[in-house]
């Protein structure tokens, strides 16, 4: 017998009042209330069935809906919410089915639709997935929360392309958008998938705020927890970034297969560290990680290559990564076929075709290469994303220019199978917005590393790597997987037609004292180690009144260094942190204003090196062991300096020291550069554009042939004047 009180339809409101408060037992209690006094109420039936799957209960759910659908065969919500309910079961054939139940009794719903397209991707029947979310998108353009998920649903199936244009048409009405956001779901995979997407969009806030989402639903969620630290550190808040990755450790390590290896973690975690100069156990996590290594472990080989002086590590910790991440190789979209183009064609894939030290480096190679043997297509990871005046410079530089941003590394590599490129050229490797999947589908016959990535990708699916004798001597090719191209002179390649702007700025306008000794050391921070900042602190306790330059950085960089040197019996007053620079032509003519530049181990200056160089100021560097501490040594032997090259911590500290105590030596350094660096082959940029042309040739020659890939060494142009500067 009903207890007294309110009717059915009270019943049923108040419930719906409750369960719009989330109090979803309370509501199920007044549904059954409603159900008690009417037992046909489908609608009673239907909303306490979605109290059931709010409370993580989809069995009482389904049985709900059904009870609804015994009244009434044809009630669409019901219907819909059933094959929710099979899907959070796992039932995802009898999901389809219920879906399709609905869209039998009315075609045009666009939730059923959606729906079903998950069900169907679960089952992985793709393409019918992606007809039904076209079919959906076309029914409601510009319903918000409905375009979100049908553009999360088209990214987890690869459509990276119409998934950013079925949100962008949203987003044109950021207030809708953002509530769209706010609608929660149970399922933390919605939420982390979402945040990939809007982290995709530039909306890297909001990225943020779903990954919480997910992982207040799901605190183990490594994915959640990596995604959210890698954002966080592009946002340059590190400390907030560590505590994720802190926890994303803990749970790695208890987890018998996790999802993401605890190696990853520990490499971010470390190079947060490394960006931070929060150096303290910094050493042991090193070696920790050197350590898991060696027992088959990796991370980010990238991260790695920062910390780390032994190339054989290097190898072993990319080709682990690669069998980690790729274990299932993808068919390959060039099968063997022998192109017969009038022209050769190279792709150059990069993720930085914008104002970035890849850029411009490599802008002017792009305009000068010779259009009657080459034609040359260029492909931008992040295109108009991040459009300046360098993007437009590049876009009218290619014979053909391909804005990938919306596109997934699958249709890029269709692309480039389409366009039968002969030669694809990776200038990221590991680093930036890359995305090495590609290359892993074998789009082309060729697939070369060049410039952006200092070490070995471990990778088959790249068959060579431009270098130089300095950066790999002949006996380190055994830690390369790629087959080595030996340039003339310099690997890298400059472009000589950016130049310093014609004023140098006063030291009283760049924050520098006058009459000090300026060493400076523009890098990276996460290039800068506890064993060489210590020796940069002996440098200026030695050298009485002066300054170390360094680059801008947020208030913990600027904390930690200076509470560094004061250790060290350093006053923190006597480290400098420059402006922001407006300009490439006003970076390098502030370079000016220093006296002498010191480079960084194991991890070097690279284009930084070069700029030092353009601007005349003397660059003392170390040689290490691997591609990336070499660097500097390869511009600097080029360029006709070896003086500046030395072989130990100690014979760093020496020469540094003798320069910056020594004017006349200074003073005589500073005139050999003057002279020599702008004549030097290192600034031809012409000259190394004929011999990256030349090993293209040779690599397609022997492709053609039928031949391997193996090393061998180009030979110097000598049609360039500038080819006498040699050492």
């Amino acid at each position: 017998m009903a207890p007294r009180g309110l009717n059915a339809e009270g019943y049923f409101g108040r419930g719906s009042y409750l369960a719009s408060r989330g109090q979803y037992r309370e509501a199920i209690a007044d549904y059954d209330r409603a159900l008690e006094l009417r037992p046909s109420y489908v609608e009673a039936l239907n909303n306490r069935g979605l109290a059931f799957a709010a409370l993580g209960n989809p069995a009482d759910a389904l049985a709900s809906y059904d009870a609804a659908l015994e009244h009434r065969p044809d009630y669409l919500r019901a219907l819909n919410n059933r094959g929710l309910a099979l899907a959070g079961l796992g039932r995802h054939e009898e999901a389809v089915q219920s879906y399709e139940r609905a869209l039998a009794v009315e075609p045009h719903y666009p939730a059923a639709l959606v729906n079903c397209a998950d069900a169907l991707t679960a089952l992985e029947r793709n393409p019918a997935a992606l007809e039904k979310l076209e079919r959906a998108l076309a029914l409601s353009p510009s319903g918000a929360a409905l375009c979100l998920h049908i553009g999360l649903s088209l990214a987890a199936l690869g459509k990276q392309q119409k998934a950013i244009a079925s949100l962008e048409a949203v987003m044109q009405d950021r207030e809708q958008f953002v509530l769209a956001l706010k609608v929660q779901s149970p399922n933390p995979e919605i939420h982390y998938n979402r945040a990939i997407l809007l982290d995709a969009l530039g909306e890297r806030q909001l990225a943020i705020e779903d990954c919480e989402r997910a992982l207040t639903l799901r605190p183990d969620h490594l994915r959640a927890l990596n995604l959210r630290a890698m954002i966080l550190m592009s946002l340059d808040r590190i400390h907030e970034a560590q505590s994720s990755l802190e926890r994303a450790i803990e749970v790695a390590e208890s987890q018998a297969e996790p999802t993401v290896p605890a190696g990853i973690f520990r490499g971010v975690e470390l190079f947060a560290r490394a960006a931070s100069c929060e150096w303290e156990g910094f050493a042991d996590k090193a070696d920790a990680l050197t350590d898991a290594i060696d027992r088959g472990g990796h991370t980010l080989p990238f991260l790695y290559i920062c910390f780390s002086d032994d190339p054989a590590r290097q190898r072993r910790c990319a080709e682990t990564f690669i069998r980690s991440e790729y274990p299932t190789p993808h068919p390959p979209l060039w099968r063997g076929e022998r192109y017969q183009h009038e022209r050769i064609r190279v792709a150059y894939v990069c993720g930085e075709f914008y104002e970035h030290p890849v850029a411009q480096l490599t802008a002017g190679l792009f305009e000068r290469h010779d259009r009657q043997h080459f034609e040359i297509t260029g492909v931008s990871l992040t295109g108009r994303a991040t459009a300046d005046a360098m993007t437009l410079r590049l876009e009218r530089a290619f014979d053909r220019y391909i804005d990938a941003r919306r596109l997934s590394a699958e249709q890029v590599a269709e692309r480039l199978r389409e366009l039968e490129i002969d030669i694809a050229v990776d200038l990221n490797g590991y680093t930036g917005a890359q995305r090495f999947e590609i290359f892993t589908r074998r789009p082309s016959p060729l697939q070369v590393g060049f410039l952006g990535y200092p070490g070995t990708t471990g990778s088959p699916h790249i068959d060579y790597v431009l270098a130089d004798q300095v950066v790999i001597p002949p006996e380190a090719r055994q830690h390369y997987t790629e087959q080595v191209v030996y340039l003339p002179g310099s690997f890298l390649i400059t472009d000589d037609r950016r130049s310093a702007a014609a004023a140098t700025p006063t030291r009283a306008e760049l924050g520098l004292p006058e009459g000090a000794f300026v060493f400076c050391a523009l890098h990276g921070h996460y290039k800068i180690t506890p064993a060489m900042f210590e020796i940069w602190m002996r440098l200026l306790k030695a050298v009485p009144g002066s300054v170390l330059w360094l680059r801008p950085r947020n208030p913990l960089v600027t904390r930690n260094l200076q509470l560094t040197a004061q250790r060290s019996g350093v006053s923190p007053d006597r480290i400098v942190f420059a402006g922001t620079r407006a300009s490439y032509g006003e970076y390098i003519a502030r370079l000016r204003a220093a006296d002498l530049f010191l480079d960084t181990a194991p991890y070097g200056g690279h284009s930084t090196a070069a700029d030092v160089l353009m601007a005349g100021l003397p660059i003392v560097t170390l040689m290490g062991t691997t591609f990336a501490g070499r660097v500097g040594a390869s511009i600097l032997m080029a360029s006709g300096l070896p003086e500046l090259v030395t072989h130990s911590d100690a014979d760093f500290e020496a020469l540094a020291l003798r320069l910056a105590t020594d004017p006349g030596e200074l003073a005589a350094m500073r005139a050999k550069i003057g002279r020599t660096a702008p004549q030097a082959p290192i600034f031809d940029t012409d000259r190394t554009r004929r011999h990256i042309e030349s090993a293209y040739r040779l690599m397609w020659q022997r492709q053609q042939a039928g031949a391997p890939p193996a090393a061998f060494s180009v030979e110097p142009d000598v049609a360039s004047p500038r080819d006498a500067t040699r050492v």
